[in-house]
């Protein structure tokens, strides 16, 4: 583990971490977390810390892997921008500014999850906004970075993930931080190709946080909302294979 006891948040070595993404192809560990990316090679074990914008506080949140150039896609919830990283390197070779969606008078996006589809050459970013606006998916150009369109959808949109085989794009509402009443707790399911939300699930009461594609389709949900407590998880699931298998076997 890179935590150390002895010291503080800041005093880490990596600092809040919030995502990891494993690089199969270059063996390498990207984690995301305040202050920028930090690289853990598989086999050494060894830490490299990129940071993304010198001279400012950044906070990488969420990652995306492009298979067609092997790079590393990430998100910047203080900057409000997506950053391209070339493993090979470990090079920010793009840096895309993600503006103002429905509000162009308020340009602070609070960019969260990102996502890429190689067949429709394009970047999906979930925006949290603030107070109502903003709050949503940017469509950005892959090619030139541009902004293609808006999508509104939620109240503090999180994680987002592209499913590119079927042209449909996932994103999770948290809902309202400190709500009293329930507020979020869903997913919208979006076609990819028009921006229209075909339809929401609801998951949970609240704070969905993550999500993740498995190979038939179906999609994994992570919230916070404590509304299942006490409960004893009896079985492991294989993300790959999608199969459930009883806790008492390894």
């Amino acid at each position: 583990t890179s935590h150390d006891p002895a010291k503080g948040l800041f005093e880490q070595d990596i600092t809040h971490p919030r995502e990891v993404f494993v690089d199969s192809k270059t063996g390498q560990a990207f984690v995301t977390g305040m202050g920028g990316l930090w690289v853990i090679s598989t086999t050494t074990f060894e830490v490299q810390k990129i940071d993304p914008w010198p001279g400012r506080l950044s906070h990488p949140l969420t990652l995306a892997y492009d298979d067609q150039s092997g790079h590393v896609y990430a998100s910047d919830y203080y900057l409000d921008c997506v950053y391209e990283v070339d493993p090979d390197t470990l090079k920010v070779v793009r840096t895309l500014p993600v503006p103002a969606g429905d509000a162009e008078h308020f340009p602070r996006v609070k960019a969260h999850g990102v996502g890429v589809s190689n067949p429709l050459n394009e970047i999906y970013v979930s925006t949290q906004g603030r107070s109502g606006k903003n709050a949503g998916v940017h469509v950005l150009d892959k090619s030139s970075g541009k902004l293609k369109r808006f999508i509104r959808f939620g109240v503090t949109p999180t994680d987002l993930l592209v499913d590119e085989e079927r042209d449909l794009v996932y994103v999770a509402d948290f809902g309202a931080v400190h709500a009293t009443e329930p507020s979020g707790g869903t997913v919208a399911v979006i076609d990819a190709r028009t921006g229209v939300v075909l339809g929401q699930v609801r998951v949970a009461s609240a704070k969905v946080n993550h999500l993740t594609l498995l190979p038939d389709g179906s999609v994994l949900v992570l919230d916070k909302a404590g509304d299942h407590q006490n409960v004893e998880v009896d079985f492991h699931l294989d993300a790959l294979m999608g199969e459930f298998v009883p806790s008492s076997v390894d």
